[in-house]
């Protein structure tokens, strides 16, 4: 199963907690891992960094995301730019509209992905997915500095890169569907 990248990175905050909390000492001593059950109670925005900068969209951009979200047309979508399209995927992650993200995925893109493997289980708890405030600042964190990245078309494709809040290189891709709608590239 393919998860978006604020997935992913929720998923790898979750797997290295244990890991952190054993690494903190205390005279030597490693701090006790905290029961399974009581690991939600961990508020989880509190580990992360805060960022230089805030992953936003721009007003034309939002007035894409309302329309898109209202409808669910793709071709709503048609004259925004492959940036915009990538950061109106990003703005449906943060906001738990994971069905409208995975819709916004280029066809050929995902392979044997279904909505049902994007979407968190049906009967994972609130916290599978994390908070809205917590997808805000991993956006924060991976994607702020998208508007400054080096955007490159080759036909009906494209590649916007650029850098990360740590500094990290970040490449992502777009491609034209059929009816000259820019779509994600999914990435894995």
């Amino acid at each position: 199963m393919r998860k978006n990248p604020l997935q992913l990175m929720l998923a790898a905050a979750v797997c290295a907690l244990p890991l952190t909390l054993t690494a903190c000492v205390d005279d030597g001593v490693p701090a006790p891992i905290p029961p399974v059950e009581n690991v939600i109670d961990i508020d989880w925005l509190d580990m992360l960094p805060e960022s230089d900068g805030i992953f936003e969209l721009t007003a034309a951009e939002r007035a894409f995301y309302d329309e898109f979200i209202r409808t669910g047309d793709t071709s709503v979508l048609y004259g925004a730019d492959p940036v915009s399209i990538i950061k109106l995927s990003v703005q449906a992650a943060i906001d738990g509209n994971f069905e409208h993200e995975f819709y916004l995925f280029h066809p050929d893109t995902i392979g044997d992905m279904t909505l049902e493997d994007h979407l968190p289980p049906p009967d994972a708890p609130p916290e599978f997915a994390g908070t809205p405030e917590f997808r805000q600042r991993m956006a924060d964190l991976f994607f702020w500095r998208i508007d400054e990245g080096e955007l490159e078309l080759d036909g009906g494709r494209a590649r916007i890169s650029f850098y990360t809040d740590s500094g990290e290189p970040m490449t992502l891709g777009a491609r034209l569907n059929e009816d000259g709608v820019w779509l994600v590239e999914h990435w894995s």
